[in-house]
């Protein structure tokens, strides 16, 4: 994991909690049979989990995440290194879309960020 970027220092460390959900993923492929009982067998190695959750950014601090998004992460195929919020592991995670801003004031921004990890 030496060569995977990590989350820069200057923005937030954790997701506010307030909306914050985590998703395991579905590792069965389920197939139903002409006759007889579904037949079911493990579609992947390793489970998907998705991670959703917002956090509030100065607008400087969004210009240094699309900095890491396009230009450090090339739009998000790279892997990056990053607090689990739940278990506060150390886990690789890439991002499952752009993030999204909301305007709350003051300037200040919500930031909603979608993360995948496997």
């Amino acid at each position: 994991m030496s060569d995977v970027l990590q989350w820069p220092a200057d923005l937030p460390q954790r997701f506010l909690d307030r909306g914050l959900q985590e998703k395991p993923g579905a590792v069965v492929v389920r197939t139903d049979m002409s006759s007889g009982p579904p037949k079911k067998r493990r579609r992947f190695t390793k489970d998907l989990r998705q991670i959703a959750g917002v956090m509030v950014m100065t607008e400087p601090q969004i210009e240094l995440l699309e900095a890491f998004f396009y230009g450090s992460l090339g739009g998000g195929a790279l892997d990056f290194l990053f607090l689990h919020p739940r278990t506060d592991a150390l886990t690789a995670f890439s991002f499952a879309s752009p993030p999204a801003y909301s305007k709350l004031g003051g300037g200040l921004w919500e930031v909603s960020i979608s993360l995948e990890k496997y």
